[in-house]
């Protein structure tokens, strides 16, 4: 993947792209305190597939780090939100699919009304609610939440949180691209996302996603730290497009792209082969 860089108006926003421009384009988007490098596996299983883009939210992996105050409504969901439709257009992309990670697949869930040319998401390991405390009430009591928006991370946290991301099974090169994302992610990011929770209206994504005629995939990890199980099964019965789409990856936790990239790339390779076998 060849590193890119968009000129914004809050500043450079990097991207990974194989600049395979004649294929079918799709998105990627990390989640919270990660970065466009977590896709490296999925890319090289889909290079060939299609064109790739994963893009660096601010703060994290190669994007500007934002002045503060000045800069801090970017680092809400409602500026990510509109980053995101921004960087759609400054790309050209108007027949695109978006697969999201976490955060990523709440912002790109959040922003559907508004992201024109979509023909297919890919929601990974991301809770979808109708409100901030449906979205909770879906986090295991015992998942280190607080711990992942902290403004600063010590050594302490970051293996505390790399391995709640990253199943054990999946120790190596995974937990190293994890634990090196989560020292170079922008501390004023979780700081802002979580002082704007208080302030900004949040979307019912259950509802965004029952109403769109966007087809949905969802690939999970059975064993998410995060998760409760819960949620999938009603998940399931609230999003009708899932039914016979949501997936548990064995052995998996919050990052499946990162944890198990040749699984993900089956299912999406799967799932883009099945929307085309319905359209001919």
């Amino acid at each position: 993947m060849l590193s890119r860089f968009l000129s914004l108006e809050l500043g450079q926003v990097h991207y990974l792209s194989n600049d395979r421009s004649d294929l079918p384009a799709l998105l990627l988007l990390h989640g919270n305190a990660s970065s466009a490098a977590s896709f490296d596996d999925l890319a090289n299983a889909l290079d060939g597939r299609f064109h790739l883009i994963a893009l660096d939210f601010p703060g994290h992996g190669r994007s500007d780090r934002l002045s503060m105050p000045a800069d801090a409504y970017a680092y809400s969901m409602e500026g990510l939100r509109d980053l995101l439709v921004k960087a759609i257009a400054c790309l050209g992309l108007s027949d695109y699919s978006i697969a999201a990670n976490s955060l990523g697949a709440n912002i790109a869930a959040q922003a559907l009304p508004s992201l024109h040319g979509l023909r297919a998401l890919i929601l990974m390991a991301s809770i979808h609610s109708s409100g901030k405390d449906d979205f909770f009430s879906n986090v295991k009591p015992d998942a280190p939440s607080k711990t992942s928006l902290k403004p600063v991370f010590d050594e302490a946290d970051i293996d505390v949180l790399t391995r709640a991301f990253i199943h054990p099974s999946r120790a190596g090169k995974p937990y190293a691209r994890m634990a090196r994302d989560l020292r170079e992610s922008d501390g004023n990011f979780r700081e802002q996302i979580v002082r704007f929770m208080a302030l900004q209206h949040w979307p019912d994504e259950i509802a965004l996603l029952a109403r769109s005629t966007v087809p949905l995939l969802y690939i999970g990890g059975r064993d998410d730290a995060f998760i409760q199980h819960a949620f999938y099964r009603k998940l399931a019965q609230q999003v009708p497009q899932l039914d016979g789409r949501l997936l548990l990856l064995d052995n998996v936790s919050h990052v499946p792209h990162l944890e198990d990239a040749s699984a993900c790339a089956r299912s999406i390779v799967e799932f883009a082969e099945s929307l085309r076998s319905e359209a001919s």
